[in-house]
Parts: C-alpha cells; sequence; structure tokens
C-alpha cells in the first residue's frame, strides 16, 4: 500500500529496537539483533545426579521470554542436568498487594524476575535466604558487586534477591541556562542546600508566569525529592533514622510543605499541578530550554537528546525516593530443587540481560562490576557520564530505608502536596492527614498475619510435550505473546502441537530460516518472497476459508504473480479522536462519518473561539500521516511521476493546512519529519482536555486511552468517500509459512487458528472483514472503533482493481524531507510558494545525484548541508 509509510514504518522500528517489547503496551522491533554474549561459568556446588534431568522454573513477565530465552537456552546446553523452563507471571501482574504477589510468585515457579522491582523489606519474607547458597559456593564472589548492591538485597542479615541491576540517581543539567545565569557548575560534592540555591537563581518569571524551572527532582513531577531536602534540612536525623520508626512530626512537616510550596511557586521547583502529565511532558520542557535540571535517566532515547550541552553529576548526599537501588532474581522457599535453581540463578546474574528497567527514572547499570565492564549499555555513555557514574557507584548510596524518605512519601502520596500548591487544603491539613494515615498504615502492618512458607512446595511443571500422533511446529511472534491462545488451541484440538519460540528482532527472512511458521511485521518484499510458501495451494485447499474475508485491497501486498505469501493480520487506520464532554460545553454536534473537510474546519475553528485555552485540532506524534491524510481529502495526490508542488491546486490545498494548524492548533512546527523531533506538548494538552479532536500520527500498539476520567471516542477521518478511503489502510502484520517447512499442513491449521481470533490486534484493527471477526473484535474495541470497522469495510469492499499511486508521498526512491520543510517553515511564517519552490529545486538535485549512482544519504547531505532527514538517522545508526 502505502511504501513510504511501510518505509518510516520499518525506520521508527529501528530507532526503538531495544526500547520497545512484545505487543502489549511495548513491542519488539523486526530489526535483527543478536542476543548479548552468554559466560560460560562452571559448576557449582554439588550437580544433580546424572541419571536424570532436574526441571525447574523461571518465572517472569510473558513480554520478557524473549529477552531470556537465550540465556535458558545456553545453560541448558552447558548443564545437561538441568533443564530450565520459562513461566509467565502475567495472572501475577495486576496484584496490587505486595506479599499477596509475593507469595503467589513462590507458589507459581522455583526462580524469578519478580514482576514488581523492589519492597524487598516487604516481600522477602516469601522468598528463600540466598546466603548460605552463597556462602556455600566457592566460585560466588561478593566483591564483584557493586557497593550497596548486596546490602540492600539483605534484610535481618539474610540475603533474599540476587541483584542483576543496579539503579544510578545521576542528575543532569542545561549548561547554557547555568551560563546565563552566572551560577558555577555543580560538583561532586555538592549538598541539597547547593542545588537549591542553584534552583532559584535559575527560575524565571515573567507576567506572574514560570517561564523556567530550576529543578525537576522526580520523572513524576511530585516534588518528593525536594520534601525529602527540606526535611532533612529541618532535622538531620531523618536521615538516620530507620524507616522502621518514622513518624510524622507535624511542626515539621508543615515547615517543609510551605517551604516547598514556596520553590515551586518561584519556579525553582517544578510541583505537577494535575494528574494529565507525563514523560513526554517533562522531556519536551527539558528540550525547550524551561528546566535546568532533571533526572538524567528521564532523556534516556537517543531521539530525546535536546541540542545544547548537557552536565551530568550524582544526586546531592540525600536518600532518594526509590522502593531498591537494585533489582534481581529470587527463589522460592518451596522449591525443591534449590542447589539447581541457585546454579541457574548465579548463571543468569553474570549475564548482561537488557531488561532496560527503570530507563525514565535513573540510569541502569548491571549488579556486578564484570558484566557492567562488558555491557553495551555501559558503551554507549560518553566518557563524561562515564565517569560521573563511575563516581556514583564507588561509594554506597545514601540510605533510601530511612524515616526522611517514609515521612516524604506519606506527605505526597495522594495529592496531599499537590492539593496544598492548588489551594485545595492548607499545609496543616495536609500534614495532619499524612500523620493519621500513616499511622493507620504502620497498625495494618503490625495486624499481618505470621508468614509461613515451611510447607510451600513448588510443583513440577507439567510436561510441556505433544501427544503421540500431533505434528510438532515452531511458531515465532515478534508482534504479540501468543502462548495464551497457544495454550487454547491444544486444549481444542489434538492434531497439530505448536512450540512457541521466543525471539529477539529477526528480520522475516531470519524468522523463515529458523522456524515452521511465523507472525511479523509488514508485508514481504519481493526479495523476501523466496524464503516464503505460498499459501494459494492451502487456501485452495480449505473449504472453510471464505475468499471473501480478506478485502482484495488488504491482500494485494501479499500476492505476487498468482502466489499468496502470507495472510494479513492486523491493519492500522487513521482516525479522528475527539473529546465529547468538550464539544457539549461548545453545543456542538459531535463528528460524524461522512463529516465534510468544512464541516471538520468550521467545527475546529469554533471550538478554538470558545476559550483562550482551548484548541480545535491537534496532531499527537508524526505529522506526516496527517498531512497525507488532507492532500489526500483535497484531491491532490494525484497519479504523476512529476514533481508540481507550487500547481495552484497543490499549493491551495498545502496553504489551507497551514492556515488549519495556525488558526485552531497549538502546533508551532511540523513534527515527524527530521532525525530528532521537537518536544511533544500536544499529549499534555489532549489529557489536560485543551484539545477538542486529534489525530495520533504515532505507531500505536497499545491502547489509545487519552483521559483520565473522560471517555474520548473515534470517528473516520472527515472528507472520506467510497472511493478514498482505501487508501488510508495500512497492513502492519501478517502470517507466514517458512518455504522449506515439512509441516506446511499443520501451520496452516495453526494459522487458521490464530486467524479466527482478535488475539494480537491491540492498536489496530482486524484485517478481516467478515461479521464473525467483526463481532468478536466490537467485544473489546475501544469507542468508536467498531464503527470506524464498519465504515472501512464497505469502502474495502468497493476498492478493486485500485492503481499504485507514485505521488511522492508513496515512492520510496524520492526523500521528501524538503517538502516536509517547506511546510515547516511557512507554519513559522514563511512564504509557502518560495519554499515550496526552494524545496523542488533541492529535491530534483538530490534525484539527480541519486540517478547519477550516488548514495541516497550522501547525495541528500551533499544536495544541501543542513539535511536532517531519516537517511541521517540511519547513516548515524551504522
Amino acid at each position: 500500500m502505502r511504501n513510504y509509510h511501510h518505509l518510516r514504518l520499518w525506520l521508527c522500528l529501528f530507532v526503538l529496537a531495544g526500547v520497545l517489547s512484545a505487543c502489549t503496551p511495548n513491542q519488539p522491533t523486526p530489526v535483527a539483533e543478536e542476543a548479548p554474549p552468554v559466560t560460560v561459568m562452571p559448576p557449582l556446588l554439588t550437580p544433580a545426579p546424572t541419571n536424570g534431568v532436574t526441571t525447574i522454573t523461571f518465572g517472569a513477565q510473558g513480554w520478557h521470554q524473549e529477552r531470556f530465552a537465550p540465556y535458558i537456552r545456553q545453560f541448558n546446553d552447558i548443564n545437561p542436568d538441568i533443564k530450565v523452563e520459562f513461566v509467565s507471571l502475567d495472572d501475577i501482574a495486576p496484584i496490587t498487594s505486595p506479599e499477596e504477589e509475593a507469595l503467589a510468585t513462590v507458589e507459581a515457579v522455583d526462580t524469578a524476575q519478580p514482576v514488581r522491582v523492589g519492597l524487598w523489606e516487604r516481600m522477602h519474607p516469601y522468598y528463600r535466604d540466598l546466603r548460605p547458597l552463597m556462602e556455600a559456593d566457592a566460585n560466588f564472589d561478593p566483591s564483584d558487586f557493586h557497593p550497596s548492591s548486596l546490602e540492600d538485597a539483605t534484610v535481618d542479615g539474610g540475603i533474599y534477591v540476587l541483584p542483576h541491576t543496579r539503579f544510578v540517581p545521576l542528575l543532569s543539567y542545561n549548561k547554557e541556562l547555568f551560563a546565563a545565569q552566572g551560577i558555577p557548575e555543580p560538583t561532586a560534592d555538592w549538598t541539597w542546600q547547593d542545588l537549591r540555591a542553584a534552583a532559584e537563581q535559575l527560575a524565571q518569571r515573567e507576567d506572574n508566569e514560570v517561564t523556567t524551572y530550576g529543578l525537576l527532582g522526580d520523572v513524576s513531577g511530585s516534588g518528593t525529592t525536594a520534601v525529602i531536602g527540606e526535611l532533612m534540612t529541618i532535622d538531620p536525623t531523618l536521615a538516620t533514622t530507620p524507616v522502621s520508626q518514622a513518624e510524622i512530626d507535624v511542626d515539621i512537616a508543615v515547615q517543609a510543605i510551605e517551604q516547598v510550596l514556596n520553590l515551586a511557586e518561584t519556579g525553582a521547583v517544578y510541583v505537577r499541578s494535575d494528574e494529565g502529565e507525563t514523560n513526554r511532558t517533562y522531556i519536551g520542557l527539558v528540550n525547550a530550554g524551561k528546566i535546568g535540571m532533571w533526572p538524567t535517566g528521564l532523556l534516556n532515547d537517543p531521539l530525546d537528546q535536546p541540542a545544547f550541552e548537557v552536565g551530568t553529576i550524582p544526586f546531592p548526599d540525600i536518600p532518594i525516593l526509590l522502593y531498591s537501588i537494585i533489582d534481581g532474581y529470587v527463589m522460592s522457599p518451596g522449591t525443591q530443587h534449590p542447589e539447581a535453581a541457585w546454579r541457574w540463578l548465579s548463571f543468569l546474574s553474570q549475564q548482561s540481560v537488557p531488561l532496560e528497567l527503570f530507563s525514565e527514572s535513573f540510569y541502569t547499570v548491571p549488579a556486578r562490576i564484570s558484566v557492567t565492564e562488558e555491557s553495551d549499555r555501559w558503551q554507549r555513555f560518553d566518557a563524561l557520564t562515564i565517569e560521573t557514574i563511575q563516581a556514583d557507584l564507588s561509594e554506597p548510596l545514601v540510605p533510601y530505608s530511612v524515616a526522611a524518605t517514609r515521612t516524604a512519601d506519606w506527605l505526597v502520596t495522594g495529592g496531599g502536596l499537590r492539593r496544598v500548591l492548588n489551594g485545595e487544603q492548607t499545609a496543616l491539613v495536609a500534614a495532619q492527614e499524612a500523620q493519621t494515615e500513616l499511622e493507620a498504615f504502620k497498625l495494618a502492618e503490625q495486624a499481618q498475619p505470621d508468614v509461613d512458607v515451611d510447607t510451600l512446595v513448588v510443583e513440577a511443571p507439567v510436561a510441556d510435550t505433544a501427544p503421540a500422533d500431533a505434528s510438532t511446529i515452531t511458531f515465532a511472534s515478534n508482534v504479540v505473546n501468543l502462548q495464551p491462545l497457544v495454550d487454547q488451541f491444544h486444549q481444542e484440538q489434538a492434531e497439530v502441537f505448536v512450540q512457541l519460540e521466543a525471539v529477539n528482532n529477526p528480520t522475516l527472512t531470519d524468522l523463515a530460516n529458523t522456524t515452521d511458521c511465523f507472525a511479523t511485521w509488514a508485508p514481504p518484499t519481493s526479495a523476501q518472497q523466496a524464503a516464503l510458501l505460498d499459501l494459494r495451494p492451502l487456501w485452495d485447499a480449505d473449504t472453510t476459508l471464505s475468499r471473501d474475508v480478506f478485502p482484495s485491497a488488504v491482500l494485494a501486498p501479499f500476492e505476487q504473480d498468482g502466489a499468496l505469501y502470507g495472510l494479513p493480520h492486523r491493519v492500522d487506520i487513521p482516525t479522528l479522536h475527539y473529546n465529547p464532554a468538550l464539544f457539549d460545553a461548545a453545543n456542538l454536534t459531535y463528528p460524524t462519518a461522512d463529516w465534510s473537510l468544512d464541516d471538520f474546519v468550521a467545527s475546529a475553528t469554533q471550538l478554538t473561539q470558545e476559550r483562550d485555552d482551548l484548541y480545535g485540532f491537534a496532531v499527537v506524534g508524526d505529522h506526516t500521516t496527517a498531512l497525507e491524510w488532507w492532500l489526500q481529502r483535497e484531491g491532490v495526490l494525484q497519479d504523476t511521476g512529476e514533481l508540481t508542488w507550487t500547481d495552484p491546486d497543490v499549493l491551495a490545498a498545502l496553504q489551507g493546512y497551514v492556515d488549519l494548524l495556525t488558526s485552531t492548533s497549538p502546533h508551532k512546527q511540523l513534527v515527524g519529519y527530521t532525525s530528532t523531533s521537537p518536544p511533544d506538548l500536544t499529549t499534555q494538552l489532549v489529557t489536560g482536555e485543551q484539545v477538542a479532536m486529534w489525530l495520533d500520527g504515532r505507531l500505536t500498539f497499545g491502547d489509545t486511552h487519552y483521559l483520565g476520567d473522560g471517555e474520548t471516542i473515534q470517528v473516520p477521518l472527515p472528507g472520506g468517500t467510497i472511493e478514498n478511503r482505501a487508501e488510508d489502510v495500512e497492513v502492519t502484520t501478517g502470517l507466514y509459512i517458512a518455504a522449506d517447512t515439512p509441516h506446511a499442513d499443520a501451520c496452516w491449521q495453526w494459522l487458521r487458528y490464530v486467524s479466527d481470533n482478535v488475539t494480537g490486534i491491540i492498536g489496530g484493527m482486524p484485517a478481516r472483514t467478515d461479521d464473525v471477526i467483526t463481532e468478536r473484535f466490537a467485544q473489546d474495541a475501544e469507542p468508536g472503533q467498531s464503527e470506524v470497522h464498519a465504515v472501512y469495510r464497505e469502502a474495502l469492499a468497493r476498492a478493486t482493481n485500485r492503481e499504485v499511486q507514485t505521488f511522492f508521498l508513496h515512492d520510496p526512491n524520492l526523500d521528501p524531507f524538503w517538502f516536509y520543510r517547506a511546510l515547516d517553515q511557512a507554519l513559522q511564517g514563511a512564504n509557502l510558494e518560495q519554499e515550496l519552490t526552494n524545496a523542488q529545486q533541492l529535491t530534483e538535485a538530490y534525484l539527480a545525484c541519486v540517478d547519477a549512482g550516488g548514495v541516497g544519504g550522501d547525495c541528500a547531505v551533499e544536495t544541501d548541508p543542513d539535511y536532517d532527514g531519516w537517511q541521517q538517522t540511519i547513516s548515524g545508526d551504522e
């Protein structure tokens, strides 16, 4: 379908590799990535009996399976007397009580990566004390762990967690802002008082509004870090009093709250004013130069790096509100094979498993010094950051389990500090409520029954083997965890047994070479089709699957010369989201499927005029999708190989889009066409109910809820007709069978089962449009989604014999960077026609360079030294 957007799909997934995971809210990418090297260790303790294999289970959330799979295979290979089996803990994840979660974990598996990070003091009674196993293991070296790592896993002399990750709380700062205010740059020995003084100098106000904030102390914007600092300034003993003895002195609490309130009002400390803010809000403020200091891990994504120079230093010597400074692996006291379980955990702790925990709050490094030095993550840090991290790791952290952190936590938890900031209650009332709640919590803790795990026994796993007469096939999916569907499939039939393989960012060809069948991203290219089986004969022989379940337009990307190289599974359709409460307030009728562009613009304009802080329309994420929709609805996506950007009709349509954004939206820049993205402030406006209608131009692999309390509804994009809506549809995932599999029939039976379900359609819509799938999708669809799907069912049913468009947005050989930049500059006030004329000239020069044999990225930079498009991103990654 849309070739250019297929290119953007692969590019976006490439950039996000290692950050996104399985298709829950996170998503794996289709880029091949080798697993980190596995360290081989000598056998530990007494080996299990050689006349049999000891099976132990290892639990973690399902989306971690692909990351642990290489290490499980390696361990099983070098320890033939032990077999480790992965068990998903997804059923445990919704449990809110740490104690109940810990108990459920140790009842289910022998060893685990716990779902919850930290709170070891509350959860440790349910875990096995690992100290005896460590002391009996001559190969275990406690000095290989960074300071405080094993100490943090110790409770009452026992060690209940084997650390794998050490959190590193660092603070970054905007060097330009420091220089502009004449503030000396921070040093490693600075104190909270030094930090506060710098924050007060950095804060700037204009017209009674804060324009620059001094400090974002934590990524939640809660103000907890500042409360801890002020509490310790008033009463230093809070830094040494054990957390179990924490009490709230109301007088001290009131002083601390009032001091933080003053810091927040001047802008010295950022404290969020509502629940609608997200990390993207803070990233946007940092990149806009509106926050002077922030937690270093906030800008962990390379795409979020600011244009100005950044410094990095350790936090001052105050306890940071963490539930733990480490994360790690645990063992059940009910395991029947503790020595085998220890061999596995000790081996695993020596591997650099890329868990990316707490990446938006703090930097993370492996807990073991030896693994840290070999970690790919370590190599990504710049020299100054490495030096700062090493300095931080060389000393134990200030203990977090002290009265200061618990007191601050209770003063902030539940929004008490924010209510004081908003004028909803006094500091005295907030302190008194926190005191009452803490006392009630301590009484509830004392009332907890004693934990008795002495009789706990972890049952041996049920043999996951195929029935004697079943055909066994390997199936891989890097788009969603399909294990529940596999289990359901096995319960309903016994002819085919599916072994679900965990994969880590493979290419389509890699999957075809290593599995019998699989699910992955995007339709295959011509070069990839040779690795795939033609499904047409299997479908022809299957009388139960109608030829009408897939619209021809959706099936077309998988067809070539009569052959069918995959079944489409999920499609993405851009939709218009709207906030019905804002339409009700303006006394406007809701958007409908038959809305014209004029209807849309009129409503967007009227909504913008309703109040000063309201926008009628906005784009969340990538503007290129919205722009293509607009041009297509205006009828100027003509089929032509020529660049006609200043054609009167094209120019008028483009000017209309610029006028739309200028008059009804918050946008001052066009987003999505450069290698770096400007700050995302739109999401904050949407969640704050300051945007009435919006189009989400992001790749959405989770849910698309925006408002905490209210409902958002989706409708088809305005201006749609039976003829033009089919072009909106993007096929994003497919089901395939490898060309050389000996189990084609068994794979077909399984793929048919996957296709008959809507599992894995998270965030998108089913590629099938038959009544059975449509009804199943409607059961869990978001408001308006099933109605949108119905509209497109009708459009796709009529879309036959469509010609492939060759307009520049669909041409993979043409880089549209200069076109988008012309729109961007027009949005900022430049003359659109002049900018388009210049953009067309640069694009033609670029094409001439490529036609002469030049490499795309090189030609782009030679044509324009200021080039900042997607080819620069790929060149930089290479």
